[in-house]
């Protein structure tokens, strides 16, 4: 439920969906369409309120920061790591592992937050690539 309420699933699942619908006599469409708006509203609220990625990242210098591109982001723009998540709708351990090397790949909602908010989420690709390159 907690994962629910904060939008952390890309699609919820659909036992979960017919449960709840069933709860409050709404149907499933209804309840879905209502958690992608709240999604879209909360990830919007997050834009409005902090820099997108490049013009924090566009200060990121590899050779002299031994910490990864999205943790320099969050802590430019005073975020903890729940803080980014729970503004963008991300699940925090996808976020935590990228942030630690344990994951190559940027996490799929954070992309799919990104796109929504029409940030380019490259740049975090580019300068992990060089940060792994330089620090590991």
């Amino acid at each position: 439920m907690i994962r629910l309420e904060q939008s952390l699933f890309p699609e919820p699942p659909p036992q979960l969906l017919k449960a709840i619908s069933s709860l409050l006599e709404v149907s499933s469409s209804d309840l879905l369409n209502e958690y992608h708006s709240y999604a879209t509203e909360t990830r919007y609220s997050f834009r409005d309120e902090h820099r997108d990625f490049f013009s924090v990242l566009v200060n990121y210098r590899v050779d002299s920061l031994d910490m990864a591109p999205l943790v320099y982001y969050r802590e430019a723009e005073g975020l903890t790591r729940m803080g980014l998540c729970k503004g963008l709708c991300l699940h925090q351990d996808s976020v935590r592992d990228y942030e630690l090397n344990l994951q190559r790949s940027l996490p799929a909602q954070l992309i799919e937050a990104a796109d929504l908010l029409d940030w380019n989420y490259s740049v975090i690709e580019e300068l992990t690539q060089k940060w792994r390159i330089r620090w590991h």
